[in-house]
């Protein structure tokens, strides 16, 4: 029990120490002396007891033969059989023990060998065979105890010399002589080779194990033929690199990669190799508990693998740092290279590349860095070529070297980045702050759109090429994060590029794009602001000349041709909302900028053009109500003026329909009322075309009217003339005054000169009355009751005082006939021509001196043919030779004398003369020639009138003549003017309310300006408003 106990202890550590490399002496002398005790001290008592016992002296010869364990077997059945002879067993069995003493004194050199010369393998072994010989037929456990020792002493032998091999080997790699330190591994393969295959005959083990040695030798055979091969592609690569020569390093490195293949297949192959001869021990082991380390498989694939306590051991240890020594010869080289084209960059960077005019630097050292990181990159790319033990690419040597080269790069490229965003930023801003302003501040909506949105896409641009080469950007990179985690490496055959010149140089460049950008974009700002700071400048000047010019247009402008102040609502409205659209343009402008202005990062630096902005906002809010009231009251207006003009179209269809109707008074009154209304119309809104059209339309439809009036005027005024002539001629004078004033009345409807027969029938009629005025008091004259008493009384003292001087009372009589002259003299004050009073007056004279009285009546009828040559006396003279007609009628002459005073006066008819007779027929038919060769002819119609007017002069009773004139004056047709055009009805209307006011002055000189004008001669009421003027004038 405690045997198997002390075999599965040795076996458990042994195995442990084997595979660990760490056997400690002292460990393992303890161990051994624990288990030789257990194993010699229970020996006996594990022998088998055997049937019946031997003699003494067969005991004796099991002695002599060593044969210790069947001795002292032999003397415990002997002891049993024969008791009494205890004391011959005992001597014999204190031999035996002197002898087992001899044995474990021996043991304990062994162990004191073991702990004094561990590697003294030889020694050991030379123990162990002494003490074989010092006991015959040891027992099992006895032989397994010595086979343990002689193998644990086999093993610390083999141990040291593989130790010693592999540190060789290691150290030969370490000096650069690989293909020796492979050659040292390999001397090691023999160890335990002959018992391996001693042991093992079984050619399914065998033959997996013989190919394998075999192929190992055959990839290092071919190791050490390609090995200069990879030498020398190593060492031309790193001379080019080193010689700064980056296009040749890069053509030379693909015969590196080529060499590191063939290299990584040779190294892989060998480490399959060996891990295949591992896995095969280990199998064995787990299928025979008496296979351990301290055998050939374990041993030779650890000379193959190395061991983790000797870096760079075993034939893979040996490639590997080979494969790493090239790997840090070119890396190095590369890392001096990307040092100094780095540096160099840095040294040749302008520190004004943002801040003047200077170029950004050639990226020559750049480009060169690049190409090494590149490089950098590849060289340490070739480890992706080396598999580990699972398979698997395995991770590079020197990671700093992968990280600095991947940071390197990456801190290259950012600075060619920043270069190219710094040239393309430089431009960029140049670009924004040249871009012209547009020039028409009324499309700031669309070009001044545009044009911000052009400077803030630069800006934006600026800003995100600035992001691009960031600082912090960059510094939270990958890259940058692994770099700075390696900074504190501890394996100084990997330290990390150093980069800090190059890294404070991209800080203070990349801090210098931020403020470049930060800058720019404040000067974008800026020109933005000033560029809306002069939109809202230019509205509100051009807004305010808008509105003063509205304001001039609602206040209207004077015509000097019409005479008045024309007004304009509707171009007012029109302008007034074009005003409002153009302000609510502006604002909406200013206001879009002050929204995107005071939203800006550094609204702080352009803060007066911006409130320059909201004072214009102010101000164009200011101009919004009064334009409204301004629209309004325009549209007001234009209302008026619409609803004016809708009244006059209605007048002048009313005139035309009146026209038809051939009511021309109602005619001539609505085309006046359209006229006002034109005219009203026009007072609200002045309208060119409604004007002309207007005075076009009433002008045609007046002479219509006019024309056709004109022709009723002349039959109806023929037939008063007609009626007139007759009344006259019966002596109803009256009557035919009468009749002569309507038809002069109607005359003049249509014409303003004066028709000759109605001027003359008038002045015939006028004298005939004129003879009779005042000569008969009439009831209805204002002083009627004081001169018909006056009459009465003077008729009564004629009377009385006649009476008196029949009776002989003769001063009394004269004396109340005088009192009757006086009191006749007083009303002939007031009515000269009265009959009755002349009469009178002729007979109280007459009564007064009789005798003297006819003297007197041949005086008074010389004077009265005296008076009427004279033509103002005419009138009176007539009137006294009736008064003297009426007192004497048959005195001679005087009845004739009054006949041809009547026929002169055209009181009384001239017999028919019979040349005047013949002249006015020869006149009249001149007149009718020329007529009917006038045609529409105003000037001979004219002619053919005036002699058709003489004719009738000559001959009243020419029938014909009459005919031809009422012909030729409806040919002419009537010169009256219905309606004035709208410029002269205004100038009317002024020189009316010019009267009105007093302004008599003012109103003269209107009317006679519109005299100027010859149609408006024939105006009716301009010449009754002359009149008027110049009676107060």
């Amino acid at each position: 029990m405690y045997a198997d106990r002390y075999r599965r202890f040795f076996r458990k550590n042994m195995i442990k120490y084997i595979k660990t490399g760490d056997c400690n002496p002292l460990i393992m002398k303890k161990i051994f002396l624990a288990a030789a005790y257990c194993i010699l001290i229970a020996a006996p008592f594990f022998a088998k007891p055997k049937d019946g016992s031997i003699s003494l002296a067969e005991i004796d010869r099991l002695i002599r033969e060593t044969d210790y364990d069947a001795a002292l077997s032999a003397l415990y059945d002997f002891n049993v059989s024969h008791p009494e002879r205890f004391e011959d067993m005992q001597r014999r069995i204190r031999k035996i023990i002197k002898k087992l003493d001899l044995y474990t004194a021996t043991a304990s050199q062994l162990f004191d060998t073991v702990e004094t010369e561990s590697e003294n393998g030889e020694k050991i072994l030379a123990i162990i065979a002494q003490l074989e010989s010092l006991k015959k037929n040891p027992t099992e456990q006895q032989l397994s105890f010595i086979r343990e020792a002689r193998s644990a002493a086999q093993f610390m032998m083999y141990r040291r010399q593989m130790f010693s091999i592999l540190q060789a080997s290691a150290d030969s790699a370490h000096g650069g002589n690989y293909t020796d330190a492979v050659e040292k591994s390999k001397s090691g393969f023999f160890m335990y080779r002959d018992d391996f295959f001693n042991e093992h005959t079984d050619v399914r083990v065998t033959i997996p194990v013989r190919s394998a040695l075999s192929y190992v030798d055959e990839r290092i055979a071919a190791y050490k033929a390609m090995e200069e091969n990879l030498q020398s592609a190593v060492r031309s690569f790193s001379d080019a690199v080193h010689s700064g020569d980056a296009e040749k390093a890069h053509a030379l490195f693909a015969a590196v990669q080529y060499s590191f293949g063939e290299f990584a297949e040779l190294r892989n192959s060998i480490q399959r190799l060996g891990f295949e001869l591992w896995d095969m021990g280990q199998a064995m082991q787990a299928e025979n508990g008496t296979v351990t380390d301290a055998s050939f498989l374990p041993f030779v694939s650890r000379f193959i693998l190395g061991i983790n306590t000797i870096a760079d051991s075993g034939v893979l240890g040996a490639m590997n740092c080979e494969w790493d020594a090239l790997t840090k010869h070119m890396e190095d080289e590369i890392r001096w290279m990307l040092i100094n084209n780095i540096d160099s960059f840095v040294y040749n960077l302008d520190a004004g590349v943002f801040t003047d005019e200077n170029a950004f630097p050639e990226q020559k050292e750049l480009a060169a860095f690049m190409s090494f990181a590149e490089l950098g990159k590849a060289v340490n790319d070739l480890y992706m070529l080396r598999l580990g033990s699972d398979g698997t690419p395995e991770k590079s040597r020197f990671s700093n070297f992968g990280l600095s080269v991947d940071y390197g790069a990456a801190l290259a490229s950012r600075f060619s980045l920043l270069l190219d965003a710094g040239k393309a930023m430089r431009a960029e801003r140049q670009k924004a702050l040249s871009l012209p302003e547009p020039a028409d501040y009324d499309r700031a909506a669309t070009d001044g759109k545009a044009y911000t949105d052009s400077l803030l896409a630069s800006v934006e641009f600026i800003k995100s090429e600035e992001m691009k080469i960031s600082q912090d950007n960059f510094e939270l990179s990958p890259e940058a994060h692994a770099y700075l985690g390696a900074q504190h490496t501890d394996d100084e055959d990997d330290e990390i590029i150093p980069f800090d010149t190059a890294v404070g140089a991209y800080r203070k460049f990349s801090g210098d794009a931020a403020d470049f950008s930060r800058n720019t974009e404040i000067e974008v700002w800026q020109k933005i602001a000033a560029y809306y700071a002069a939109c809202g400048a230019s509205y509100e000047a051009a807004r305010s000349t808008d509105f003063a010019r509205i304001e001039a247009l609602e206040d209207g402008g004077f015509d000097e041709g019409i005479g008045a102040t024309l007004h304009y609502p509707l171009q007012t409205a029109e302008a007034a909302a074009a005003f409002q659209n153009a302000l609510a343009a502006n604002k909406d402008v200013l206001v879009s900028a002050r929204t995107l202005l005071a939203g800006g990062a550094y609204a702080d630096t352009y803060a007066l053009p911006l409130k320059r902005i909201y004072d214009a906002i102010a101000k164009l809010d200011s101009f919004a109500p009064k334009a409204q009231t301004v629209k309004t009251y325009a549209a007001e207006q234009v209302n008026a003026a619409r609803r004016a003009k809708d009244e006059a179209d209605l007048r002048y269809e009313q005139a035309k329909k009146a026209l038809s109707a051939n009511d021309f008074g109602e005619a001539g009154r609505r085309l006046q009322e359209a006229r006002t209304k034109y005219n009203e119309s026009l007072s609200y809104q002045e309208s060119p075309e409604l004007r002309k059209l207007s005075d076009e339309r009433l002008a045609s439809l007046g002479e219509r009217i006019q024309m056709r009036q004109n022709e009723n005027v002349v039959r109806r005024v023929r037939d008063m003339k007609t009626k007139a002539r007759n009344e006259y001629y019966n002596g109803n004078f009256i009557a035919a005054e009468s009749v002569l004033t309507q038809a002069k009345a109607l005359w003049a409807t249509t014409n303003i000169g004066e028709d000759e027969e109605i001027t003359s029938l008038l002045a015939l009629i006028g004298t005939a009355l004129s003879l009779q005025a005042g000569r008969v008091l009439s009831p209805s004259a204002p002083l009627y009751p004081e001169m018909s008493q006056l009459l009465s009384i003077a008729r009564q003292y004629f009377n009385e005082g006649q009476d008196l001087l029949k009776k002989g009372d003769t001063d009394e009589g004269r004396m109340l006939l005088a009192q009757a002259l006086q009191k006749v003299q007083e009303l002939q004050l007031v009515y000269p021509l009265n009959r009755a009073a002349s009469l009178l007056t002729l007979r109280i004279r007459q009564v007064l001196d009789p005798s003297g009285f006819a003297s007197l009546f041949a005086e008074r009828i010389e004077m009265a043919k005296a008076n009427y040559k004279t033509p103002d006396k005419r009138q009176s003279a007539y009137t006294d030779l009736l008064d003297l007609y009426e007192i004497n009628p048959s005195y001679p002459g005087l009845a004739s004398l009054i006949y041809e005073t009547e026929i002169d006066l055209g009181i009384r008819r001239r017999p028919q003369d019979r040349k005047a007779i013949a002249r006015a027929a020869s006149l009249t038919e001149h007149a009718q020639r020329v007529a009917d060769s006038a045609g529409r002819d105003e000037v001979k119609l004219r002619a053919a009138l005036s002699l058709v007017n003489e004719a009738i002069s000559l001959d009243p009773n020419n029938n014909a003549a009459l005919l031809l004139k009422d012909r030729i004056q409806i040919a002419i047709g009537g010169k009256t003017l219905i309606v004035l055009s709208s410029e002269d009805e205004a100038k009317y209307q002024k020189a009316v309310a010019a009267l009105q006011r007093n302004n008599i002055v003012t109103a003269n000189a209107l009317v006679e300006e519109l005299l100027q004008k010859p149609s408006n001669k024939n105006s009716s009421k301009i010449i009754d408003l002359q009149k008027k003027i110049r009676a107060l004038l």
